[in-house]
Protein backbone atom coordinates (compact mmCIF):
# COMPACT_ATOMS: atom_id res chain seq x y z
CA UNK A 1 0.00 0.00 0.00
CA UNK A 2 2.94 2.36 0.56
CA UNK A 3 4.15 2.18 -3.03
CA UNK A 4 1.02 3.68 -4.65
CA UNK A 5 0.91 6.47 -2.05
CA UNK A 6 4.55 7.36 -2.65
CA UNK A 7 4.07 7.16 -6.42
CA UNK A 8 1.12 9.54 -6.33
CA UNK A 9 2.98 11.82 -3.96
CA UNK A 10 5.48 12.17 -6.80
CA UNK A 11 2.63 12.84 -9.22
CA UNK A 12 1.36 15.64 -6.98
CA UNK A 13 4.83 17.15 -6.77
CA UNK A 14 5.10 17.17 -10.59
CA UNK A 15 1.70 18.83 -10.77
CA UNK A 16 2.82 21.51 -8.36
CA UNK A 17 5.78 22.17 -10.66
CA UNK A 18 3.49 22.43 -13.66
CA UNK A 19 4.59 19.13 -15.21
CA UNK A 20 1.34 17.25 -15.53
CA UNK A 21 1.82 13.55 -16.21
CA UNK A 22 -0.55 11.89 -18.67
CA UNK A 23 -2.60 10.27 -15.90
CA UNK A 24 -3.36 13.61 -14.26
CA UNK A 25 -3.55 15.75 -17.38
CA UNK A 26 -7.18 14.88 -18.13
CA UNK A 27 -8.22 16.15 -14.69
CA UNK A 28 -6.99 19.59 -15.75
CA UNK A 29 -8.59 19.59 -19.20
CA UNK A 30 -5.46 18.58 -21.12
CA UNK A 31 -5.56 15.73 -23.62
CA UNK A 32 -4.27 12.34 -22.45
CA UNK A 33 -0.79 11.32 -23.52
CA UNK A 34 0.71 14.81 -23.72
CA UNK A 35 4.39 15.17 -22.89
CA UNK A 36 5.64 16.81 -19.66
CA UNK A 37 7.32 19.50 -21.79
CA UNK A 38 3.96 20.37 -23.39
CA UNK A 39 2.33 20.54 -19.95
CA UNK A 40 5.08 22.76 -18.56
CA UNK A 41 4.82 25.09 -21.56
CA UNK A 42 1.01 25.29 -21.24
CA UNK A 43 1.33 26.03 -17.50
CA UNK A 44 3.92 28.74 -18.09
CA UNK A 45 1.82 30.42 -20.78
CA UNK A 46 -1.38 30.20 -18.72
CA UNK A 47 0.28 31.73 -15.68
CA UNK A 48 2.26 34.26 -17.74
CA UNK A 49 5.53 32.79 -16.45
CA UNK A 50 8.81 32.87 -18.38
CA UNK A 51 11.24 29.98 -18.10
CA UNK A 52 13.86 32.30 -16.52
CA UNK A 53 11.79 32.95 -13.41
CA UNK A 54 12.55 31.69 -9.91
CA UNK A 55 10.12 29.43 -8.07
CA UNK A 56 9.69 27.60 -4.78
CA UNK A 57 7.54 24.53 -4.12
CA UNK A 58 5.75 23.78 -0.86
CA UNK A 59 4.32 20.31 -0.35
CA UNK A 60 1.96 20.58 2.61
CA UNK A 61 -0.57 18.38 4.39
CA UNK A 62 -3.53 20.51 3.29
CA UNK A 63 -2.25 22.42 0.24
CA UNK A 64 0.69 22.20 -2.14
CA UNK A 65 1.90 25.43 -3.70
CA UNK A 66 4.33 26.86 -6.20
CA UNK A 67 5.31 30.51 -5.83
CA UNK A 68 7.88 32.71 -7.47
CA UNK A 69 8.72 35.92 -9.23
CA UNK A 70 9.84 37.06 -12.65
CA UNK A 71 13.27 38.40 -11.79
CA UNK A 72 12.06 41.59 -10.09
CA UNK A 73 10.70 41.67 -6.56
CA UNK A 74 7.45 43.52 -7.13
CA UNK A 75 3.79 42.52 -6.83
CA UNK A 76 3.31 42.58 -10.61
CA UNK A 77 5.77 39.76 -11.31
CA UNK A 78 5.01 37.60 -8.25
CA UNK A 79 2.69 34.60 -8.56
CA UNK A 80 1.35 31.79 -6.42
CA UNK A 81 -0.62 28.70 -7.37
CA UNK A 82 -1.98 26.31 -4.72
CA UNK A 83 -3.97 23.09 -5.00
CA UNK A 84 -5.33 20.89 -2.21
CA UNK A 85 -2.97 18.02 -1.29
CA UNK A 86 -5.41 15.26 -2.23
CA UNK A 87 -5.02 12.34 -4.64
CA UNK A 88 -7.88 10.04 -5.72
CA UNK A 89 -7.61 6.80 -7.68
CA UNK A 90 -10.34 6.07 -10.21
CA UNK A 91 -10.85 3.43 -12.88
CA UNK A 92 -10.10 6.19 -15.45
CA UNK A 93 -6.85 7.36 -13.86
CA UNK A 94 -5.68 9.67 -11.11
CA UNK A 95 -7.29 12.88 -9.85
CA UNK A 96 -5.56 15.56 -7.78
CA UNK A 97 -6.60 18.70 -5.92
CA UNK A 98 -10.25 19.79 -6.00
CA UNK A 99 -11.16 16.98 -8.39
CA UNK A 100 -9.85 14.44 -5.86
CA UNK A 101 -11.79 16.07 -3.00
CA UNK A 102 -14.99 15.97 -5.06
CA UNK A 103 -14.38 12.30 -5.90
CA UNK A 104 -13.76 11.53 -2.20
CA UNK A 105 -17.27 12.77 -1.40
CA UNK A 106 -18.81 9.97 -3.48
CA UNK A 107 -16.09 7.32 -2.99
CA UNK A 108 -14.17 8.00 0.24
CA UNK A 109 -12.03 4.85 0.12
CA UNK A 110 -10.34 5.93 -3.12
CA UNK A 111 -8.84 9.24 -1.94
CA UNK A 112 -5.76 10.08 0.12
CA UNK A 113 -4.80 13.27 1.93
CA UNK A 114 -2.27 14.21 4.60
CA UNK A 115 0.32 11.92 3.02
CA UNK A 116 3.17 14.28 3.89
CA UNK A 117 3.07 12.66 7.32
CA UNK A 118 4.27 9.43 5.67
CA UNK A 119 7.52 10.97 4.40
CA UNK A 120 10.48 9.54 6.27
CA UNK A 121 8.50 6.69 7.83
CA UNK A 122 10.01 3.29 7.09
CA UNK A 123 7.47 0.79 5.77
CA UNK A 124 7.73 -2.75 4.48
CA UNK A 125 6.66 -3.08 0.86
Amino acid sequence: AARPVLYHLGVLLFLAMGLLPASGAAAFGLPRGVSPAYCANEFLQYQGISQNEKAAIHLGNTKSCIAGYGGRLDPYTAYQLCIPSWVAFTHNGTLVGEAAINHAAVSPGTAVSGFKRLLGIRQDL
